[in-house]
């Protein structure tokens, strides 16, 4: 039997790119150690954890339920 795999849908780049934030910067602005986290996040490989979610509502002024769906 095959694993199948899922993403998880997430608008995060779309937002990060609009406001002309690098994932290293976005990184940064989160407390995050790396790029790759937001990388991750942004590929669908995992969800990001709720205090990552409620960061980028107040960075970027929207919600968590609007910025990652699932």
């Amino acid at each position: 039997m095959k694993k199948e795999k899922t993403n998880v849908l997430c608008y995060l780049r779309t937002h990060r790119r609009v406001w002309g934030l690098t994932q290293l910067e976005l990184a940064s602005l989160l407390g995050l150690r790396s790029a790759s986290h937001i990388s991750r996040i942004e590929h669908g490989k995992y969800a990001p954890k709720l205090e990552v979610a409620l960061a980028c509502q107040v960075i970027f002024g929207i919600p968590p339920s609007a910025m990652f769906p699932h």
